[in-house]
């Protein structure tokens, strides 16, 4: 298969070659006439994008888990952003208070003419009419078409590229997009710092109020407590209630006795026992006041659990509060931090030059990828056709089909050589050397003996000249190397017939050697194998192939 490919090459080398020297030249002679009519030059501003932590972390959890870094998608935004209209409108305003109000622009070519009927033809196909721009518009269009920007693969690095037709132009323009950017980032930073500072610092007071009201409540009910601590408090009831639980145990105590020396036998002595009663009832009124005193002292003592509640609650809010103004102290400090660290995030680390050679047109380049381009363009209807048409091409091709029958290749450089030879005797070429080896092999092995009359019949499916080509090769062939001249001394005749088509009767060649021309991409298989199948009659001539 190989060997098939590169007999097609071999084959329509000049095609291939006319092909690229084609396009090589076209592409040549248009970079010239572009080098010297619309040059562009490009000017390019080295930028640092280096994010923040807190943008990385916030982007992180943004983003969560993906396939692009929070690194990426920072710097892909500032890529964005820097081919926003709103920072192009800037470096525009910014071009033309350098200008002193007025870009510097040249006439109009004929080709930009062109190009502008061109776009209005196609707007009004398409919408039915045409708004033609203002000035300030078309300078804005060219600034956002020229812009173009890169990032370096693995870092915070950005190429802001400015292409243009005019060299100080495109340095100037590169140079002021990095500047407008710039001021333009900063600008919607001091925004977004503005909200951010009102928003911690209406927290803050927030926080601070809430802080300050739990803190006056507490103090409020410290007050009320009456106590210097709640434990204090709680010593000093609990002591109270066993006092009070004591005197109440006592007195009860005291009423029993009396109620008993009051039932007793002897105590009818009506003195004793209006003393004992009086006693009685003294002890009676004793118990209710013991009892009164005990009931207080446990009410406070339940108040007193109430208000350590209540003081637990607001110390837990207090906490709260001081944890929240600790967050939001701590929030400020970073966010004072992170807006430092970001003044510096974007910056210019090499300004655009003005550029010496233009970036476009190359000469060299286009004409060596224009003569690659041809080449290609060229080769691949031929491998269609090859894949498609079963005509046959390649010597390849004809030895698939007529098998060790077949012949090398007779190109024109071969037919030169033979001519050559036959003409003045010259040394043979190796072409023909070889040619006239294998020639010689394939008569002794196909031909199978002398043949009738020591002729080779040559003939072809082709032309006339193609078949005097080949009958020239064959000739000088056998004088070269003829097989079966040790048979009887003389040489092999060579003889010339007419073209297969024409050859009705194969009946006075019965006996002689046919070599068969094919025409290159003449004939089809189908038309090879009928030649071919001259061979399948025993009484037929032997017959050879070989590709013209």
């Amino acid at each position: 298969m190989l060997k098939h490919y590169l007999d097609l090459l071999r084959h329509f080398r000049l095609v291939i070659l006319a092909g690229a020297l084609g396009t090589g030249v076209l592409a040549c002679l248009l970079s010239i006439v572009l080098l010297n009519t619309m040059p562009l030059y490009k000017s390019t501003v080295t930028l640092n994008m280096q994010p923040s932590e807190e943008a990385l972390m916030f982007n992180s959890a943004f983003m969560g888990v993906t396939q692009f870094s929070p690194a990426t998608i920072i710097t892909q935004t500032h890529i964005e952003r820097l081919l926003s209209r709103r920072v192009a409108e800037r470096a525009l305003d910014i071009l033309i208070e350098e200008s002193g109000g007025n870009l510097p622009s040249d006439p109009p070519t004929a080709f930009d003419k062109l190009k502008s009927a061109i776009w209005q033809t196609w707007t009004i196909l398409n919408y039915g009419y045409f708004q033609p721009p203002t000035e300030r518009d078309q300078w804005l269009n060219d600034l956002m078409s020229a812009t173009d920007v890169e990032m370096v693969e693995g870092s915070y690095i950005l190429l802001l590229e400015i292409t243009y037709d005019i060299p100080e132009m495109a340095a100037r323009a590169a140079n002021a997009l990095a500047r407008a950017y710039m001021e333009t980032a900063s600008h919607e930073f001091a925004e977004d710092a503005a909200a951010v500072d009102a928003a911690l610092s209406r927290l803050l007071t927030a926080t601070e109020a809430q802080l300050e009201s739990n803190s006056a409540a507490r103090r409020q009910l410290e007050r009320q407590l009456g106590y210097k601590s709640v434990e204090a408090g709680r010593v000093i009831l609990m002591a109270s209630r066993a006092e009070a639980d004591k005197a109440l145990a006592d007195a009860r105590r005291q009423v029993a006795r009396l109620r008993d020396r009051l039932v007793r036998p002897g105590s009818a002595d009506a003195g004793a026992a209006a003393t004992i009663s009086a006693d009685l009832a003294t002890a009676e009124a004793l118990v209710i006041r013991s009892a009164e005193a005990l009931k207080k002292t446990e009410t406070a003592l339940q108040a007193l659990e109430q208000t350590e509640t209540r003081l637990g609650e607001i110390a837990l809010r207090i906490r709260e509060a001081e944890t929240d103004l600790a967050e939001l102290q701590d929030r400020k400090l970073k966010t004072q931090l992170a807006r430092e660290a970001r003044m510096n995030q974007v910056g210019v680390i090499s300004a655009a030059q003005v550029p010496v050679y233009p970036a476009f047109p190359k000469v060299l380049v286009n004409t060596v990828v224009g003569t690659v381009l041809g080449a290609i363009l060229a080769l691949a209807p031929i491998a269609l056709l090859d894949v498609l048409d079963d005509r046959v091409r390649t010597g390849e091709g004809l030895r698939q089909i007529v098998g060790p029958r077949a012949l090398p290749s007779v190109s024109r450089a071969l037919v030169a050589q033979a001519q050559a030879f036959l003409r003045n005797g010259d040394t043979p070429g190796r072409a023909l050397s070889d040619f006239a080896e294998v020639m010689a092999r394939r008569l002794v092995t196909e031909g199978r003996k002398r043949p009738q009359g020591g002729k080779i019949a040559v003939t072809a499916l082709g032309s006339a000249e193609q078949i005097a080509g080949l009958h020239a090769v064959v000739e000088a062939a056998v004088r070269l190397v003829d097989p079966f001249a040790a048979d009887g001394g003389a040489l092999t005749k060579v003889v010339a017939l007419p073209e297969i088509a024409r050859i009705g009767d194969w009946a006075p060649w019965r006996g002689c050697t046919i070599i068969a021309g094919v025409s290159c991409g003449e004939a089809d298989r189908i038309e090879v194998e009928r030649v071919a199948g001259i061979a399948v009659d025993p009484e037929a001539p032997p017959f050879l192939a070989v590709l013209l």
